[in-house]
């Protein structure tokens, strides 16, 4: 995303009411991005609609990411959190999509899942 904003920053320029810099270096985008902020996006779906906020249609690589994979990489978010903090919150939203999308019975630990 910091490179996409390096590339074209002008949508992030007009969302945040700042001037950029014509040139900016990368890590001015990145600082300018985050701020000293982590950024939690807990889908694609927020991934997606943040970077419509910032980036024009023509630096959106996020804009053509199909629907299918998109599915799986919201997966990979579920599989990830659960490894990240064993809640049971995770945990849930894990067996959830084990059931719906996989048809399995029982919870499956992740890297037992993944092979």
């Amino acid at each position: 995303m910091v490179d996409c904003v390096n590339v074209d920053h002008s949508k992030l320029t007009e969302f945040l009411g700042v001037t950029i810099p014509r040139h900016p270096t990368r890590n001015l985008c990145e600082a300018i991005l985050f701020g000293g902020r982590y950024l939690d996006f807990r889908s694609f779906g927020e991934l997606k609609g943040f970077s419509n906020k910032i980036l024009p249609a023509a630096s959106n690589p996020f804009l053509v990411v199909e629907k299918a994979n998109s599915g799986k990489i919201d997966e990979a978010y579920k599989l990830r959190n659960y490894v990240a903090h064993y809640s049971g919150a995770a945990r849930r939203s894990l067996d959830r999509m084990y059931k719906r999308v996989y048809k399995l019975d029982r919870f499956v630990e992740p890297g037992r899942f993944l092979l």
